[in-house]
């Protein structure tokens, strides 16, 4: 017997079954297909919620140490415990990609410690710019492994389940995988990425607010930063309306986003008046990081949230197929 695999990595679990259909008419074949392939993406799952978490530690861990190197001492405790949390999830994501053989290489993970071991040794001793592009490297990383795991659950699982029993999708399963991968995109990709831009947002600003300064290199960072913030920002809200629209209240958490767009704009307007526009920064560096982290949590909970509802679906998907056949 041949087999096939669903998924495009080279880890993946293979799948027992020679082509979409052979195990029409041999439910106990078909029942290890469908078995196997729901637990793989159980297990996507997980992991995508554990690089949610990783991805948001390490931008706090920017804003933190830009604090730091910058003199203010307040972040010290907050920091220590979050490189202790940070060690702690990379170590579970490595346990995950070597006990359940998912979509992750070897070199992933390599690449992740190394990542990791790089922002969390000496970093007393890096300058501004190093420590700041040095965790906004190993932001993109985590993104990009968001993105390569996000591309693995890119099916809602009915119709991995008609690909194995060889049945034609029908109309309810169209409008069902639309909403599945618009949700998955906005939430694995868009969302993240404008994130993102408020990560280093917040870690400019704080750094800035900490010396009482912002010299032109930064303000021109900051300045570009906006700007991408605000193009962005409108496809956000559009899209987040656009998918409240189609899922009605399954992801209240969409609600906020147009909510929370007031606060960025009083954000904005604060950075670029007391930061980039005044000639001696006197606003508080705590403040600002805090009015940063509470859009950036907010956006992160959504992620979140949307991640659940999709693993939700997934589950619903595998009670009707054992319900309805």
């Amino acid at each position: 017997m041949s087999k096939n695999v669903i998924s495009s990595c080279h880890s993946s679990i293979v799948i027992p079954f020679a082509n979409p259909g052979t195990y029409k008419d041999d439910p106990s074949e078909s029942t290890l297909a469908i078995s196997t392939a729901f637990e793989e993406r159980v297990t996507l799952f997980a992991l995508l919620e554990q690089l949610n978490y990783l991805c948001r530690g390490v931008q706090r861990h920017r804003g933190y140490s830009m604090g730091l190197l910058a003199g203010n001492q307040s972040f010290l405790q907050e920091f220590d415990l979050l490189q202790e949390q940070l060690a702690r999830r990379i170590s579970l994501v490595a346990t995950f990609t070597h006990r359940h053989k998912v979509c992750l290489s070897e070199n992933d993970i390599e690449r992740l410690h190394y990542a990791w071991n790089t922002i969390k040794n000496n970093w007393q001793d890096d300058s501004v710019l190093e420590n700041y592009e040095l965790h906004s490297h190993f932001v993109e990383q985590l993104l990009l492994l968001i993105n390569k795991l996000a591309e693995e659950i890119k099916q809602p699982f009915m119709e991995v389940i008609f690909t194995i029993v060889g049945k034609t999708p029908d109309t309810i399963l169209s409008d069902k995988k639309n909403n599945y991968q618009l949700l998955l995109l906005f939430s694995s990709r868009q969302l993240p990425h404008f994130i993102e831009l408020m990560g280093k947002v917040r870690a400019l600003s704080v750094h800035a607010a900490a010396i009482g300064n912002c010299d032109i290199e930064q303000k021109n960072k900051l300045n570009y930063l906006l700007k991408c913030v605000r193009q962005k920002r409108q496809v956000i809200v559009e899209s987040a309306d656009y998918l409240q629209q189609r899922i009605t209240v399954d992801v209240p958490a969409l609600l906020t986003i147009r909510t929370y767009g007031y606060k960025l704009d009083f954000l904005i307007d604060k950075i670029n008046r007391d930061i980039i526009g005044s000639p001696k920064v006197t606003v508080k560096d705590e403040n600002i990081f805090h009015l940063v982290t509470d859009l950036i949590d907010n956006y992160w909970d959504v992620c979140d949230n949307s991640l659940a509802l999709l693993s939700v679906w997934q589950k619903q998907d595998m009670e009707q197929w054992l319900v309805e056949g």
